[in-house]
């Protein structure tokens, strides 16, 4: 059902998640939500694809590492 994911080279997925994946029209959930302690920087992510066809999840992927790549060069 879910698939957790930690962004290497990347202190906080915040902004990540919160931007570049939802221009991109990819929903995830912030690894910060879902602390003990939301206030703490994560470098984590949180898939889901229990509703996704493969499709939709091999799309998703290809926009999350594109995501990925241009917030890293950032």
């Amino acid at each position: 059902m879910f698939l957790w994911l930690k962004i290497i080279g990347l202190n906080d997925a915040k902004k990540l998640v919160t931007n570049r994946c939802l221009e991109k029209l990819i929903i995830l959930a912030p690894g910060y939500a879902l602390s003990a302690n939301p206030e703490n920087p994560s470098p984590y992510i949180r898939i889901s694809y229990s509703i996704a066809t493969p499709e939709e999840v091999d799309r998703g992927i290809l926009l999350l590492a594109e995501a990925i790549r241009e917030e890293l060069l950032e």
